[in-house]
């Protein structure tokens, strides 16, 4: 008597065959997992695309230096002398890599300043352009290759992403009817 009541207890689910289909892409472990695949490859690709745009970076790196020396003195003895300094630099650097030769072209920009505490001392040291080309000596080209493999496995992602999107639409179509041929 119990199963007879669970039984009239359950509510039924009335989908058209498009419904399920919808609901197996969305739902499916297979789908879910081909769009977690096909989300990788997409990443992979803006993250080859940002390879190629040029890149600004700025560097920093401040130093306080406060300590106790040994300074040797014209008639050879040491002296101890304390330092307080404080070095601050800061850098600007514009990157372009080149995908023809795997070097990169660059430009660089800096600024020091040194304070010397106990002389009340401060002096600064500038770099005002420098333009320089950097490139390996011994390797390959890896930009070269990531040009021409990169956009044939970001289409490959899309067309397994598709082709599993339809395999679990054939798949749930198949189920669909078998579910149909039984009711009948």
């Amino acid at each position: 008597m119990l199963s007879s009541s669970q039984l009239l207890g359950q509510k039924t689910l009335t989908l058209t065959l498009d419904e399920a289909i919808e609901m197996a892409r969305q739902h499916s472990p297979e789908a879910i997992a081909a769009r977690h695949a096909f989300r990788a490859s997409y990443w992979n690709w803006r993250s080859f695309r940002a390879k190629q745009l040029p890149s600004l970076t700025l560097t920093s790196d401040p130093s306080l230096n406060r300590s106790i020396q040994s300074v040797t003195l014209e008639d050879g003895s040491d002296k101890f002398v304390h330092r307080n300094q404080l070095s601050v630099d800061a850098g600007l650097e514009i990157q372009q890599n080149i995908a023809l030769t795997g070097g990169k072209v660059l430009l660089k920009t800096g600024l020091e300043r040194l304070d010397m505490f106990t002389d009340n001392v401060s002096s600064y040291k500038s770099t005002p352009v420098v333009v320089g080309y950097e490139q390996d000596l011994f390797g390959f080209n890896d930009l070269k290759w990531e040009r021409r493999i990169e956009p044939i496995k970001y289409e490959e992602a899309k067309k397994n992403y598709i082709e599993t999107l339809e395999l679990v639409a054939a798949y749930t179509t198949n189920r669909f009817f078998n579910l149909a041929t039984a009711q009948t």
